[in-house]
């Protein structure tokens, strides 16, 4: 049994599904923002963007599966570390 990691495009859709629930947010505070000017609007949603991409790849990086007999096993945290196995049914596994 030896652990693996997802296929390293799995780290844009991470990021892409946390941009998605920024956008609310972004819509909001847009007006907020933008009397500041050009460059602090630019420069705290940058800021924003370039951490949540820090935060897929770290996501990415410490999620692990493993493919067993009976179930996959899936590794998922850093500091609330979680273990989901789930079942396989059947005799055969696919390869």
């Amino acid at each position: 049994m030896t652990t693996k990691r997802l296929h390293p495009l799995a780290i844009l859709l991470f990021w892409w599904r946390d941009l998605a629930g920024l956008a609310f947010i972004f819509v909001i505070s847009a007006s907020g923002l933008w009397h500041l000017g050009l460059f602090w609007f630019l420069l705290v949603w940058g800021s924003v963007i370039a951490l949540d991409l820090v935060r897929a790849v770290v996501k990415y990086w410490w999620y692990r599966y493993d493919l067993g007999e009976q179930a996959i096993t899936i590794n998922t945290g850093i500091i609330f570390k979680k273990q989901v196995h789930v079942p396989i049914r059947g005799s055969k596994r696919c390869s």
